[in-house]
């Protein structure tokens, strides 16, 4: 049985563009602004006029009950009885209204002198655009626009449209039209497939719940904004005084970490709210939160988040977001800081819990059950209810263990390296510095492997061992790339001396200098050594 309340559809252009124009099609006001570049707007016009689909749009019907709307840019005002509401489609309908109704900074034609109804690449090639100034001064009449061979698309909103700006253009030239005339036939051949195209469209109902319309969404369109939980509660919690994507933006600029590690994202600020006030930090979960809790808790989580980012990247090696094993750690910590919890104060057991669940990938699977339940054991064990038990990883599994197959290992592994305090071959310090921005860690160490892509006789894919990788300055994993780790290692002991040399060598967790040379003929023994060192790091946790 179809279900009622979404209806598959098709929708004509011309319906669609001029509803914008006329203010009965309009946009949810938590959407981002219209930013596509000047070349993706002639690409979608070449699209369009080869009749190729350009997408799917998701549409609601009527107006919604928990959002706002606003018109598409260069529109006013919406209608009082809005017909259709653009979930996903914005940038595509902006463009197509822009260039079709002649509005917006640029004007786009075809030079149509040498352009093939059947040629994507001729087509692309001969889609041009102008500044509306520049378009107005050098092509002010439609036979000046024809005499230099252009055809604005505006002219191919509809057949009387473009006759109408063809007969203009004659009725001002002196040269003869050609039998049969090639604007004509062009028209017909390619021109008029403007006038016919349509969009397959999801149409819903305005009754639909906000987490079935995010779900919904997911599933039949990449292509344009991604409408996720985030954007749906920015749609719920507005207000004339308050607005949660400008609250992101302000936290995302208040709180240099919590911007290094969520990036453009803030729906962990969300998962963290839940995650307090509901158990739950799923989807689901995110859209039931009370807009008031939202609003009440959403700084102080906000905050709770760079408390959590400050204590990973000072007491956990984790330089910036890259080399975080996962996010639900920064997540678990952020919900312990947002009840109350002083990181600062049980610092060992948060370290010990980071470690284990590092190295015994605790969170592959169930990611958003375990993060629940560890946030709770946690508070458990700070009330004194429970004690940690740490648990060794497998060090043999984690000696055959590579980068591509186990992603959250490897940089558990760099972090570890981090917190060693190491140091590079060269004899150099690192720099590594946790009160710096967390991109500024990144652009002077460089995570190297020890050994080449050749590598014998364990044969080659050495190199993407976990435990083959080193922390080091640029130029010396410059050089660690053109020779052996072992020449390197004798130039660090004619600097530096031997016993110096294997002070350095154990902050990464590297044999002594008088046993590498020997050892690289075996690489398994290196990985060997490398996983007991990392043994003997991580029992300083098993408190």
């Amino acid at each position: 049985m179809k279900f009622p309340q979404i209806e598959p559809s098709r929708i004509h252009i011309e319906d669609l563009t001029e509803g914008i124009g006329a203010g009965t099609i309009g946009l949810p006001d938590f959407q981002r602004d219209f930013d596509w570049s000047d070349r993706d707007v002639r690409a979608l016009i070449g699209t369009v006029l080869m009749g190729w689909p350009a997408g799917t749009l998701l549409i609601m019907r009527g107006n919604p009950e928990y959002f706002s709307l606003r018109p598409f840019d260069g529109i006013r005002h919406l209608a009082p009885q809005v017909k259709y509401v653009i979930l996903d489609g914005q940038q595509r309908l902006t463009s197509l209204f822009r260039a079709l109704h002649n509005v917006g900074p640029f004007v786009y034609a075809i030079k149509f002198g040498e352009v093939s109804a059947d040629d994507i690449d001729s087509l692309e090639e001969n889609i041009v655009s102008y500044r509306r100034a520049d378009w107005e001064s050098s092509f002010p009449s439609e036979t000046i626009q024809r005499d230099q061979g252009l055809v604005p698309v505006y002219a191919l909103k509809s057949a009387s449209d473009f006759f109408a700006w063809k007969e203009a253009a004659a009725r001002g030239s002196k040269k003869k039209e050609k039998s049969p005339d090639p604007l004509s036939v062009l028209y017909k051949a390619l021109f008029s497939r403007v006038d016919g195209y349509e969009f397959p469209a999801v149409i819903m109902e305005r009754e639909l719940q906000p987490d079935a319309i995010a779900r919904i969404f997911e599933r039949i369109n990449k292509t344009g904004m991604r409408l996720g939980a985030f954007d749906l509660m920015v749609a719920r919690s507005y207000g004339p005084k308050w607005n949660l994507r400008q609250k992101w933006a302000q936290a995302s600029d208040e709180h240099v970490k919590l911007h290094a590690f969520l990036e453009d994202d803030g729906m962990p600020v969300l998962q963290c709210i839940a995650l307090t006030q509901l158990n739950n930090i799923r989807q689901s979960a995110i859209l039931a939160l009370d807009v008031d809790t939202v609003r009440k808790k959403w700084q102080t989580s906000a905050k709770a988040i760079e408390s959590a980012a400050s204590f990973l990247m000072a007491e956990c090696g984790v330089l910036n977001q890259e080399w975080l094993p996962y996010r639900a750690q920064l997540l678990v910590l952020a919900g312990l800081v947002a009840t109350g919890v002083d990181l600062s104060k049980n610092a060992d057991l948060w370290r010990s819990w980071f470690w284990d669940r590092s190295f015994n990938q605790g969170y592959d699977v169930a990611s958003n059950t375990r993060t629940v339940s560890d946030f709770k054991y946690l508070l458990e064990i700070v009330a004194g209810d429970m004690d940690f038990e740490f648990r060794m990883p497998n060090l043999k599994a984690l000696q055959e263990a590579t980068k591509r197959g186990q992603g959250a290992l490897w940089r558990s592994f760099v972090c570890a390296l981090a917190s060693n305090k190491p140091i590079d071959l060269s004899g150099d310090s690192l720099e590594i510095n946790t009160k710096t921005k967390p991109k500024e860690n990144g652009t002077a160490i460089e995570i190297q492997p020890i050994f080449g892509k050749e590598t014998t006789p364990d044969g080659p894919g050495l190199h993407t061992r976990i435990l083959s990788s080193v922390l080091l300055l640029p130029e010396t994993a410059s050089h660690l790339k053109r020779a052996t780790l072992s020449k390197l290692v004798d130039t660090l002991v004619r600097q530096s001396g031997s016993k110096a040399a294997d002070s350095i060598l154990a902050t990464q967790f590297l044999p002594p200098a008088k046993d590498i040379k020997r050892l690289e003929k075996n690489p398994s023994a290196i990985l060997e050594y490398r996983s007991q060192s990392l043994a003997k790091f991580l029992l300083k946790f098993n408190t």
